[in-house]
């Protein structure tokens, strides 16, 4: 998947008149329990707030890995993971991509 920073133009063949689609942040979820991502991805309306859900994982190791591929603009994370610290994460991210939010859980 090739991640392209840009806003989409669609045009409307009705009215003949374009309009911009926003690109949709990006978010990835961090959480040891199954039972809060279910509750993550089904509470919040993401799809209307203008956010994606483009990775989710339990552990560190993959969350860098998810996070190196597809810079996430949203990272919602647990402090405590299933294979390291939240907070070693946390500087990983800042350090990879500063303008990403960080919401700990």
């Amino acid at each position: 998947m090739q991640n392209l920073d840009i806003n989409i133009k669609k045009v409307n063949i009705f009215h003949k008149k374009e309009v911009k689609m926003a690109r949709k942040m990006k978010v990835l979820i961090v959480e040891r329990q199954k039972q809060m991502i279910k509750y993550l991805k089904d509470f919040i309306p993401w799809d209307e707030l203008g956010y994606e859900i483009v990775s989710v994982t339990q552990g560190q190791d993959r969350a860098m890995a998810y996070f190196g591929e597809y810079n996430h603009d949203v990272v919602i994370t647990n402090l405590k993971l299933s294979d390291g610290a939240g907070i070693s994460f946390i500087q990983f991210v800042k350090k990879v991509h500063p303008s990403s939010k960080v919401i700990v859980i």
